[in-house]
């Protein structure tokens, strides 16, 4: 299936992303704090850890009200998360590359958020970019948004501290 049958879901995801991609590639903001950073980078490996074990339902139910919004529902999201990750079998591995803090937020996600970005490799892509967007909740951190996308070809970063900007919205490759 493709993410076109999501449209409104598909723009709101890709937007706050590919503004975390575009702000951890070229800001140097980062993080108030340093316990807000481990605060932040805490709860997106609990959100990814059950995103990667097909837990889709709990993934939903952890995510911000604005996200829960945009994307309509448990069944969607499911969908979505089908969609991009199962062609890609299990994550083999995950390294953090990239965080960015925005305490004005971003279109489509006001207050406070973080953007991380990871370069990780699956069982069927070698190279691939994630990224997960959080929203300041009053006390925490709440999951806003996950994409990932192949890594460009001709992303010839040395050390791999950075992904490359997107230059479209990020799309899952096709089936």
């Amino acid at each position: 299936m493709k993410l076109s049958r999501f449209p409104s879901v598909h723009r709101f995801l890709g937007l706050v992303l590919v503004c975390g991609f575009f702000l951890a590639t070229f800001s140097k903001t980062n993080a108030q704090t340093d316990e807000q950073l481990n605060s932040a980078r805490k709860v997106a490996a609990a959100w990814l850890a059950q995103i990667d074990s097909g837990y889709y339902g709990p993934s939903y139910d952890a995510a911000c009200s604005a996200m829960q919004q945009k994307v309509g529902g448990k069944d969607k999201w499911s969908l979505v998360l089908q969609t991009i990750r199962a062609p890609w079998g299990g994550v083999v591995t995950r390294k953090e590359v990239g965080h960015t803090f925005r305490p004005d937020g971003v279109e489509g996600l006001p207050g406070e958020c973080m953007f991380i970005t990871y370069n990780t490799s699956f069982k069927k892509l070698d190279q691939g970019i994630e990224a997960v967007a959080l929203q300041w909740d009053g006390d925490s951190w709440r999951p806003a948004g996950y994409n990932a996308m192949a890594k460009p070809a001709d992303s010839n970063s040395s050390n791999g501290s950075q992904p490359p900007p997107p230059s479209v919205p990020p799309q899952p490759l096709p089936q």
